[in-house]
C-alpha cells in the first residue's frame, strides 16, 4: 500500500505538469489578446516560468512512476515537503492569480480615446486576488489532508505493531507447546491456538503449515496394530496392516506414549486437510471459508498416519522419502506445482484418482505394497514413474498424460490397467518388468512410445490401442499370451529382437508405415497375423518361427520380405493379397513338411532336396520360386 502511495504521488505530479502546460499553451495560441498591449516581456517571462515548472512537475512524476531504481525504503518512508515543492505552490498561486486579474482587466469595456472605469478595474483586480486566494486555499486544504493522513497512517502503523507483537508473542508460545517434552493434550492444544491464528491473520498461514509440516518431519514410530487410529476403513484392509505391522513392542508406557503421539499427529494431519479443501464452485472460488490458498507442504521424510488430502489444493508438496502407513488418499486433488513423491514408501492403499498435477510429478523409486489407483489422473506436464514397485493392483484408467512420462525399470509384481489412457507426450517403459496381466485397451500414444527392454510376464492386451507415432518394442520378452487385435500403427513401428514365448495376437492390425520384425523369435504357439493390413513395406528378416504362421486374409500393400527366415512348423497364406510379389530370399523350412494345408504365396516352395546348412537342429530346406 504505502508503494502505491508512493506511485500515487507521482501520477498527482504528472497530472499538474500536464495542466499547466496545457493552460500554457491555451494561453499562448487562443487567448493571446489576455495580454494588454506594451507587456509583451513581462508575461512572456511568467509563460517560461510556468513551462519550468511544468517540465520540473512531469519529471519529478516520472520518476516516482517509472523508476525502476527507486529502493523499498524510499518508497516506504516519510518524506518532508521539499523547499522546491513550496516554490511551486507559491508560483502555481501567483501565475493563477496573474492570470485572473489580467483576463478580468482585458474583458473591461473601455470607451475610444478614454481611460476606462477605475471602479470596473478595481473590481477585476479584487475578483482575481479572490481567485488567487482560493487557489491558495486548495493548496492549504491539500497540505491539511496530507496531514491528517500522516496522522492515521502512523495510528495505523501503531495498531500493526501491537498486533504483530501479539501474534508473535502467541505464535512462539504454541511452538513452544508443541515440544516433545509436553503433555500431548498441550500439543493437540497449541496445533489449534496454531490453526487459529493462521485463519485470523493470513499473512502467517504459510510459516505456520511449516511448523506443523515440520512437526509431522520428527520421527516416529507407529504403534502396533495402529488399534488407535479411527477405524474409516474395511475390515481387510486393517487385518492387512496388523500383518504389515505386527506388535513387537509390548512394553505398556511405551505403547501408550506411541498412542498419544499418534493422536497428535492425527491432529496435525487434519488440520492440513481441512484448510487444503477449497470445495471450488464452477467458477473457480472457494466455497470453504477455512480455505487456505497457496500452501505448499515440505513432509519430507515424515511418517504419515491414513493421510487424507483429498478434494485439496495444494501450491508444491514434497513427499521425498516419507512413509505412508495406511491409507493414502489424493483423490481429486489439485497440485499446482511441483510434486515430488522420490523413494515415497506408501504401505495401504493409495488413491489418486481424478488428481490434477499442473506441474511435473516424480515418484522415482516410490513402492507401493497395497493397491494405488490413478485413474482419471491428470498430468498436464512431465511424470516420471522410474524405479517404482507396484506390488498390488494398479490401475491408469482413463488417465491423461500431457507431458513426458517415465516408467522406466519400473517393477508391477500385480495386475496393471492402462485402458483408455491418453499418453499425449513422449512415454518410456524401457526395461520394465510385468509380472502379472497389463491391459493397453483402447489406449492412445500420441507421440514416440519405447518399451524396449520389457518383460511381460503374463497376459498383455493392448486391444484396440492407437500408435499416432512412432513405437519400439526392441529387445522386449512376451512369456504370455499376447495380443494385438484391432490395434493401429500409424507410423514405424519396431519388433526387432523380440521374443514371443506363447500365442500372438496380430488380427485386424493395421500398420500404416513400415514394421520391423527382424530377429524376432516366436515361439512353439501360433502367430497370428490374419486380415491384418501392411499399408507399407512388412520385413521378418532373419525371423524364426517355431510355431504356426497365420497370415490368412492379410492385405500387403507394399513389399513383404521374409529374407533369412526360419519356419520350424507350418505357414498359411490362404486369401491374402499382395501388391507386389514377397520375397523369402535365403529363408529356411524344417523337414518334412506333410500338412497338405500349409499355403504359400504364389510360385514359392519348399524344396525338398535342396537341403540347407543351418545352426538349427533337424533337417532344414530352402525355399524357392
Amino acid at each position: 500500500m504505502r508503494q502505491r502511495t508512493y506511485r500515487g504521488e507521482g501520477f498527482i505530479l504528472l497530472l499538474v505538469g500536464v495542466i499547466l502546460f496545457c493552460g500554457a499553451w491555451y494561453t499562448l495560441n487562443v487567448s493571446s489578446d489576455w495580454f494588454p498591449s506594451g507587456d509583451w516581456f513581462r508575461h512572456w517571462i511568467l509563460y517560461i516560468s510556468v513551462i519550468i515548472v511544468a517540465t520540473l512537475s512531469c519529471i519529478s512524476g516520472a520518476r516516482r512512476v517509472f523508476s525502476p531504481s527507486a529502493s523499498i525504503d524510499k518508497r516506504n518512508a516519510v518524506r518532508p515537503i521539499r523547499w522546491w515543492v513550496i516554490a511551486a505552490c507559491v508560483v502555481v498561486v501567483a501565475g493563477v492569480t496573474w492570470i485572473a486579474i489580467n483576463w478580468l482587466l482585458a474583458n473591461v469595456s473601455t470607451p475610444a480615446g478614454g481611460a476606462g472605469n477605475p471602479t470596473l478595474k478595481l473590481e477585476s483586480i479584487k475578483t482575481g486576488l479572490t481567485v488567487g486566494a482560493g487557489a491558495g486555499a486548495v493548496i492549504a486544504l491539500g497540505l491539511n489532508a496530507r496531514r491528517q493522513w500522516l496522522t492515521e497512517r502512523t495510528q495505523e502503523h501503531t495498531e500493526q505493531d501491537a498486533t504483530e507483537r501479539r501474534v508473535t508473542e502467541l505464535y512462539t508460545k504454541a511452538a513452544e507447546q508443541l515440544g516433545a517434552d509436553k503433555d500431548p493434550v498441550v500439543r493437540m492444544a497449541s496445533l489449534h491456538s496454531l490453526e487459529r491464528l493462521a485463519q485470523d491473520n493470513p499473512e502467517h498461514r504459510q510459516t505456520i503449515v511449516k511448523i506443523i509440516c515440520a512437526y509431522l518431519r520428527m520421527p516416529f514410530t507407529c504403534p502396533p496394530n495402529l488399534t488407535s487410529v479411527p477405524n474409516r476403513l474395511p475390515r481387510e484392509i486393517v487385518n492387512r496392516r496388523r500383518r504389515i505391522f505386527p506388535s513387537r513392542d509390548r512394553h505398556p508406557s511405551s505403547l501408550k506414549v506411541k498412542r498419544q503421539e499418534l493422536q497428535v499427529r492425527l491432529t496435525a494431519q487434519a488440520i492440513l486437510s481441512d484448510h487444503l479443501y477449497a470445495d471450488k464452485n464452477r467458477f473457480g472460488r472457494a466455497r470453504n471459508i477455512r480455505f487456505w490458498d497457496g500452501m505448499e507442504l515440505d513432509l519430507t521424510e515424515a511418517t504419515l498416519v491414513d493421510f487424507d488430502l483429498s478434494s485439496c489444493h495444494v501450491s508444491k508438496a514434497t513427499f521425498t522419502r516419507s512413509q505412508f502407513v495406511g491409507l493414502a488418499d489424493f483423490s481429486g486433488t489439485v497440485f499446482e506445482e511441483d510434486v515430488w513423491l522420490d523413494d515415497a514408501h506408501i504401505q495401504g492403499l493409495a488413491d489418486f484418482s481424478e488428481a490434477v498435477f499442473k506441474s511435473s510429478a516424480h515418484f522415482w523409486a516410490s513402492r507401493f505394497d497395497d493397491g494405488v489407483n490413478f485413474s482419471e489422473c491428470h498430468f498436464i506436464d512431465e511424470v516420471k514413474f522410474g524405479d517404482a514397485t507396484f506390488r498390488d493392483a494398479c490401475t491408469f484408467d482413463n488417465a491423461i498424460f500431457e507431458g513426458n512420462a517415465s516408467f522406466e525399470k519400473s517393477r508391477f509384481i500385480a495386475p496393471t490397467a492402462f485402458e483408455s489412457v491418453k499418453f499425449k507426450g513422449e512415454t518410456t517403459f524401457n526395461a520394465c518388468a510385468f509380472e502379472s496381466e497389463c491391459d493397453f485397451t483402447s489406449a492412445a500414444f500420441d507421440a514416440a512410445s519405447k518399451f524396449e527392454g520389457v518383460h511381460f510376464g503374463n497376459f498383455c492386451k493392448f486391444w484396440d490401442t492407437t500408435f499416432w507415432s512412432s513405437i519400439t518394442f526392441e529387445g522386449t520378452l512376451f512369456s504370455n499370451l499376447t495380443s494385438f487385435m484391432g490395434a493401429t500403427f500409424h507410423e514405424s513401428i519396431r519388433f526387432d529382437g523380440v521374443v514371443f514365448l506363447k500365442e500372438v495376437h496380430f488380427t485386424g492390425v493395421t500398420f500404416r508405415q513400415v514394421c520391423w520384425f527382424r530377429f524376432v523369435e516366436f515361439g512353439d504357439h501360433e502367430c497370428r497375423f490374419e486380415r491384418a493390413t501392411f499399408r507399407a513395406d512388412a520385413r521378418f528378416d532373419d525371423a524364426f518361427f517355431h510355431g504356426l504362421a497365420n497370415f490368412q486374409g492379410g492385405r500387403f500393400m507394399s513389399s513383404l520380405r521374409f529374407n533369412g527366415a526360419s519356419f520350424a512348423s507350418r505357414i498359411s497364406f490362404a486369401e491374402a493379397k499382395f501388391e507386389t510379389g514377397p520375397r523369402f530370399d535365403g529363408a529356411i523350412a524344417r523337414l518334412p513338411r506333410t500338412d497338405i494345408s500349409e499355403m504359400w504365396p504364389a510360385r514359392w516352395r519348399v524344396d525338398d532336396a535342396l537341403l540347407a546348412e543351418t545352426r538349427h537342429s533337424g533337417s532344414w530346406a530352402r525355399l524357392v520360386r
